[in-house]
């Protein structure tokens, strides 16, 4: 895999709070928070580069986390 689990879960909730703090101060609209996020954590393009079913599953199941945590999910 491009790195381990817990790293790259660190590394997606970043980018995504980084983008949170943008919408947050009105650097960018909802829209392109919403956009942006989902196109950080876009499982289909993500899991094409794991070599294994089993992490893909656990890759899934990050992102899918991560999601409903910034409120992408409802």
């Amino acid at each position: 895999m491009i790195m381990d689990l817990q790293a790259f879960e660190q590394e997606k909730r970043k980018k995504v709070e980084e983008l949170k703090v943008l919408r947050e101060s009105n650097q960018i609209s909802q829209s392109e928070f919403e956009e942006l996020a989902q196109d950080e954590l876009d499982i289909e393009k993500i899991t094409e580069m794991l070599d294994t079913e089993e992490k893909k599953i656990a890759v899934e199941k990050t992102l899918l986390a991560i999601k409903t945590a910034v409120g992408l999910i409802k």
